[in-house]
């Protein structure tokens, strides 16, 4: 992790040097860089304008002062807001979380240095980290996972969001909110149906282990109350009590 945070500083460090500022408001690093050869590209937007970039099949959409990487074919999102959508399944990291994938859907992104936020708001993503492992995320989902401190575990429970949350989202960082936040409106109450399932199941679960616990309490009890029993008769008989 501390190799990570040391290249991540670099990365930053790397837009005092060589760049090019092209008409789109978006500094690249070497000059004209696209990452699609296998070539580092590191870009960053310096606009207050939202801007979008375009890898393999999936679009990226960066708010001001966002900065990605892209080496050897891999995505990483290193510092920002960002709005990833893929039509089919996507991977790509962040400094904190190695592997994130959303599978025909729609996410938002908030990450920097000490810690990564990310929502599900169409189809499905996951996150999943060496330390902390893998968590699904349904649309409406959003959990947060940091670097670990001694006041805090590193990993947020996943929550529901609010409608308005995801609204001021997609407005500031979506070419089509309206159309958005209709999907993810339709989408959240299949989530709430799934989570409700799910805490049943759960709870259903805790309550039959309860039971059986119960149960084999009660059953320990009369055992020993049967030992009990019997080794008093012995002792009164050879005591000839």
């Amino acid at each position: 992790m501390i190799r990570s945070l040391l290249k991540y500083l670099v990365f930053i460090l790397c837009f005092t040097v060589e760049v090019q500022i092209h008409a789109s408001s978006l500094i690249r690093s070497p000059e004209a860089c696209h990452g699609n050869n296998g070539s580092p590209c590191v870009i960053k937007n310096i606009s207050s304008q939202v801007h979008e970039i375009n890898w393999k099949e999936t679009k990226i959409r960066l708010a001001k002062g966002s900065i990605v990487r892209i080496k050897n074919h891999q995505l990483k999102l290193l510092k920002g807001e960002f709005l990833v959508s893929c039509p089919k399944q996507c991977e790509f990291s962040t400094v904190v979380v190695e592997e994130l994938t959303i599978y025909k859907g729609l996410a938002y992104v908030k990450t920097h240095l000490k810690s990564t936020l990310g929502l599900s708001l169409q189809g499905h993503l996951s996150q999943w980290t060496k330390k902390y492992g893998h968590f699904d995320l349904l649309p409406g989902v959003m959990q947060e996972i940091s670097l670990a401190s001694v006041k805090s575990e590193g990993v947020s429970v996943p929550q529901m969001v609010d409608v308005l949350f995801v609204k001021d989202t997609l407005e500031r960082l979506s070419e089509s909110p309206e159309y958005h936040l209709a999907k993810v409106v339709k989408e959240m109450p299949v989530t709430v149906e799934k989570i409700s399932q799910e805490l049943k199941y759960s709870v259903d679960r805790k309550v039959a282990s309860e039971k059986r616990q119960r149960l084999l309490n009660e059953e320990r009890r009369k055992n020993y109350e049967k030992e009990s029993r019997r080794l008093r008769r012995l002792f009164r008989k050879k005591n000839f009590l």
